[in-house]
């Protein structure tokens, strides 16, 4: 099916094998989280959930495998090329970002929605938007990485209490 709506069928194949391996990690099927929960002695529903948060950067990659077949060097010069996988980490930047809270220091609450839109607005085909919204990620990280305190993620508190 996304072949005859134009997917170059290495993207398509790839989008579905990519959903079928990140079954493992995210409900409902989440075979890797049970054994895992196992092992750690912690619930699997509350594991569940916590790698579901924890993936929602993961889920990005193959839409923009789709979207942007240059990531699978299929169409355009190597300018195109590495504009695009320049573009493709910093959303992943953006997004894991916006999800943690976290950078060099910690982001405030408006900065990690601006990360989150701006993650969000890279999946537009509009070369445009692709540049604004990579500005936006650019400003919010290099302000980030320029506050004077260091915060360490997580480092006084545990995830699942």
């Amino acid at each position: 099916a996304l072949v005859e709506f134009g997917v170059y069928p290495i993207a398509a194949h790839l989008f579905v094998f990519y959903f079928g391996i990140l079954s493992c990690i995210t409900p409902p099927v989440a075979t890797a989280v049970f054994a895992s929960a196992g092992l750690v002695g912690e619930s699997p529903i509350k594991l569940g959930f916590y790698t579901a948060k924890k993936a929602i950067p993961i889920y990005i990659i193959p839409f923009l495998f789709v979207l942007n077949p240059e990531l699978l060097m299929l169409g355009g010069n190597i300018g195109n090329i590495l504009f695009e996988f320049c573009m493709s980490v910093l959303t992943i930047i953006a997004l894991c970002g916006s999800i943690e809270g976290v950078g060099k220091n910690k982001f405030t609450k408006m900065e990690r929605v601006l990360l989150f839109v701006a993650a969000i607005c890279e999946l537009h085909s509009s070369i445009i938007i692709k540049i604004v919204s990579n500005g936006v990620i650019l400003a919010i990280l290099l302000k980030n990485y320029l506050k004077k305190e260091i915060m360490y993620a997580n480092s006084d508190k545990n995830d699942f209490t």
